[in-house]
């Protein structure tokens, strides 16, 4: 898809930021493994990754800002 879409010199990328602070309730956070919803400053690193220079070659990438819900 990211192919589709690029543009020279642009990149494509998105943080998924599942697992955050929600309606969900207790059964839900009980399923995060990290025991707790995210907060919105739990994607200051991710977000501040991708709008780094050092990733510039970095295109069609999800990262999964999640507490380790994808993983369990």
């Amino acid at each position: 898809m990211s192919s589709l879409l690029s543009v020279p010199s642009r990149n494509l990328r998105c943080v998924d930021g599942r697992g955050l602070a929600g309606p969900a309730g207790e059964r839900m956070r009980q399923r995060i493994p990290q025991r707790r919803f995210g907060a919105t400053s739990d994607l200051d690193g991710a977000l501040l990754l991708l709008a780094s220079d050092a990733f510039c070659y970095m295109t069609g990438s999800i990262i999964v800002v999640d507490g380790g819900f994808l993983s369990a």
